[in-house]
């Protein structure tokens, strides 16, 4: 169980990380002129993302914690 949950975050942490990797790469900026527009509504749909997946991992984390 405890190797689980360490996956888990393990698994969380590089995607917050190559998310930023992605978002902030020169290939990114000179790909699209317009990726800097908009900023704030992007990163308030990223960070729901993150938000929702947080809540449904500990989600089930918790249902397997307690039938387990």
């Amino acid at each position: 169980m405890n190797i689980l949950i360490v996956l888990v975050i393990v698994f969380m942490v590089l995607a917050l990380v190559t998310t930023f990797l992605v978002g902030f790469s020169k290939e990114n900026k000179e790909g699209s002129p317009t990726y800097e527009q908009k900023t704030g509504a992007k990163w308030a749909r990223l960070s729901s993302f993150y938000v929702i997946a947080t809540i449904v991992c500990l989600a089930i984390f918790f249902m397997i914690l307690m039938n387990g």
